[in-house]
């Protein structure tokens, strides 16, 4: 049943993805309750689009390149939540949809 899965994704706080190496890009859209992104493999080259996340406060990756980075009516999320490895690869860069200044370090 979709809309079963939908209401039981809306409510999902935390998502873990152990391993998305064979991914070459994940969208995460609608997930109001969700406060958490953590990748533990991202593979080689992730395209990581991030959209109607209105809790999310962090996002993580312990290996692997995020490339390119979009993020978009998420204003929970402070890019101090973000982790600093996710930069290190990036090559396209996309935030929308918020009212406050954003900081880079």
């Amino acid at each position: 049943n979709e809309n079963g899965q939908s209401q039981m994704l809306g409510n999902l706080k935390h998502l873990v993805l152990e391993d998305a190496s064979q991914l070459s890009r994940l969208t995460i859209d609608g997930l109001p309750s969700l406060e958490s992104i953590e990748i533990k493999n991202g593979g080689e080259a992730l395209q990581l689009t991030v959209a109607s996340c209105g809790n999310l406060r962090s996002i993580a990756v312990g290996s692997g390149r995020i490339t390119w980075l979009s993020l978009s009516d998420c204003p929970s999320l402070l890019l101090a939540g973000v982790s600093s490895s996710i930069f290190k690869d990036l090559m396209g860069l996309s935030i929308g949809s918020y009212s406050e200044p954003i900081e880079f370090d």
